[in-house]
């Protein structure tokens, strides 16, 4: 471990707690998302990480998550960053920064690490768009080719010929959850968990003037 009074451990103590702060993930799951190449730091710089109060303070009203024990097929063929599990969420009320109504949120089967990307509409356009954004930014940002997005909203869109020609013209998969089982999306425990975390961070800044208006 770094001593403290170096800027080595100042820069891996920041970059931990910054990671956490945006996603409050526990520390078995970020040193996963280290492991994966996900993250610009080392296996074990969870030791630098702050005890979160918020987390500790929540942890009993957060629902245990359960997983199958056996592997699923896509877990063992894709590597980092290149399976992604993908959901929309649609927003009750409108986000008043920037007016968008749903967020695509993408989960790395082989890691969890989570990537999002807000939108305001819902059609074959946008849809098109935000994927090909996302592939983009995979492959900048992390290194790697997506491979498969696997999701339960696909079979939605009449204009399945052009999901067709996307996915040939950049050779990958586009999966459709069987109905009923959407379990086997990841993304599913992931909403249920970014509903208890807006919870606690709305908890936190009660009180407090964002844009304008008290949190009350």
């Amino acid at each position: 471990m770094a001593d403290p009074k170096t800027r080595r451990y100042a820069v891996k103590k920041w970059s931990i707690d910054r990671y956490h702060k945006r996603t409050h993930r526990s520390r078995d799951l970020i040193e996963n998302d280290i492991l994966a190449g996900l993250l610009k730091l080392e296996p074990g710089d969870t030791r630098y990480m702050t005890p979160c109060v918020l987390c500790w303070l929540n942890k009993d009203h957060l629902r245990a998550r359960h997983f199958n024990l056996d592997w699923h097929h896509n877990e063992l063929v894709y590597g980092p960053a290149e399976g992604w599990h993908l959901d929309v969420y649609y927003l009750t009320v409108k986000s008043k920064l920037d007016g968008y109504a749903y967020i695509f949120i993408f989960v790395d089967i082989d890691s969890g690490f989570i990537i999002d990307i807000g939108t305001h509409r819902l059609d074959i356009e946008t849809v098109i768009s935000v994927l090909t954004s996302f592939m983009n930014r995979v492959t900048l940002e992390l290194g790697a080719k997506v491979k498969l997005v696997y999701g339960d909203f696909f079979a939605t869109f009449k204009e399945k010929y052009r999901l067709t020609l996307f996915k040939k013209a950049n050779d990958m998969m586009l999966e459709v959850n069987s109905p009923y089982r959407h379990f086997r999306n990841l993304v599913e425990n992931i909403l249920r968990w970014l509903r208890h975390v807006s919870v606690v961070k709305l908890a936190s800044i009660k009180g407090q003037v964002v844009t304008g208006r008290q949190v009350n």
